[in-house]
């Protein structure tokens, strides 16, 4: 039994005696009282600790964003790229835990299934279910009325959420405001233009020789004039806001119907016979400027056109 003990509670073995040639053990040195470390708020700037450099530089934001201003202010809301990455890490925890699902309707997927995937994404049951609520101030005028309709049929067969479709018209519509502000404006420019320029070369004559190219126009078959009264150059302005064409027309009205200059631009029959009356009256004074004067022979010219022309409409 006195074996088994021991092997259970062995005796120390005593410690090795040192050797003539051992070196002397040295005595551990004595460790001083560890010193508070000062601090800046102690007021001892000289005793407070030096700031590890950052692991990152300061402008770390800029050079990953590099010219994108969009995404320079996402950076903006890390401290640092530990807290961005694990922003992203926790992102894609939710993912494959399946907190944040990504919306993806299956292959398979039956008409119940394609009806609620459409109402948790937004999309409206039929394509004129876009125009319901549209936001303030948003109209579809009747002249468009079918390129919108097919427009929003095309969405609701990608499954376009109707935010996004209500959004692509509200665009739509601030485009064709701000085009129709821009041609007003060179319309409005181009006119003032016209009209300073032939008032200067027609002088008395500008009324007289705009009515005689309408008069021009409403002559012309099947609707011709209105045509030409809506035409447009390529950039849409009116045509008729150009100097060169009035003054073609122009002409090209007196050399079709001359009368029409004797007449005021006019050449309906009572307007010819009322120019004649006021030059007969001017006949039957031997001392009016019809027979005497600078005018004179102007004056009998015109009352022989008049009678010409007369004769054309009996």
């Amino acid at each position: 039994m006195a074996e088994a003990a021991a092997i259970i509670e062995p005796t120390p073995a005593p410690a090795p005696q040192p050797t003539l040639a051992s070196a002397p053990v040295a005595a551990p040195a004595a460790v001083p009282d560890p010193k508070p470390a000062a601090t800046v708020l102690e007021g001892d700037p000289a005793a407070a600790p030096v700031a590890a450099p950052a692991d990152w530089p300061d402008d770390w934001r800029t050079k990953i964003a590099a010219t994108d201003e969009k995404l320079l202010k996402r950076l903006e809301r890390f401290a640092s790229p530990k807290a961005l990455t694990d922003s992203y890490l926790a992102l894609e925890q939710r993912i494959k835990t399946g907190e944040l699902k990504l919306a993806k309707l299956p292959d398979d997927a039956t008409d119940e299934q394609k009806a609620e995937w459409r109402k948790a994404q937004g999309v409206p049951e039929k394509a004129d279910d876009y125009l319901a609520e549209l936001p303030e101030g948003l109209v579809i005028g009747e002249e468009e009325k079918g390129l919108v309709e097919d427009f929003l049929k095309d969405m609701h067969g990608k499954d376009i959420p109707k935010k996004f479709v209500q959004e692509a018209l509200a665009w739509n519509q601030k485009q064709k405001e701000l085009q129709q502000d821009a041609l007003f404006e060179a319309n409005t420019h181009a006119k003032q233009l016209t009209e300073d320029t032939l008032r200067t070369e027609f002088g008395n004559e500008y009324r007289a020789n705009l009515n005689q190219v309408k008069a021009l126009l409403s002559s012309a078959p099947d609707g011709a004039g209105d045509l030409l009264m809506s035409a447009q150059t390529p950039e849409g302005v009116a045509l008729f806001n150009n100097p060169g064409v009035i003054r073609w027309l122009v002409n090209l009205a007196k050399e079709i119907n001359p009368v029409a200059t004797l007449t005021g631009g006019s050449n309906t029959p009572s307007a010819i016979e009322d120019r004649m009356t006021t030059i007969q009256k001017m006949m039957g004074d031997h001392s009016s400027e019809y027979w005497k004067g600078p005018n004179a022979e102007k004056l009998q010219a015109e009352y022989r056109t008049l009678i010409e022309a007369k004769q054309r409409h009996k």
